[in-house]
């Protein structure tokens, strides 16, 4: 059963080859295990863990181009910053949440 639009609906079994689900289940169990691991690590711990866990940063450094070089940087400044907060006692949750774009 579909949804008018043409995606199905959410209650209706689909079936999906194993291959095609894997990186989904992959990525689901990597956000669950940030979550969990995010109430007990510092600001800078969880995004230090996300990077590592993600594999986005070694991605980044294994590439050979001027861009990917400035966006490993620009993540590493990230969890430098992220260390002097903590440091002032800051955490994630002393950020506001950003806002949504009005309709």
């Amino acid at each position: 059963m579909t949804h008018p639009c043409g995606w199905p609906r959410k209650n209706a079994r689909a079936s999906y080859s194993g291959r095609s689900t894997a990186p989904l289940k992959d990525f689901r169990k990597l956000i669950e295990d940030l979550q969990g691991e995010g109430r007990f690590v510092s600001a800078r711990g969880f995004l230090q863990s996300i990077l590592l866990h993600s594999g986005y940063l070694d991605m980044l450094m294994n590439r050979d181009s001027s861009e990917d070089t400035a966006r490993a940087d620009n993540l590493r400044e990230l969890v430098n910053a992220m260390a002097e907060g903590s440091e002032r006692g800051e955490t994630l949750t002393d950020f506001p949440r950003p806002r949504r774009p009005s309709q």
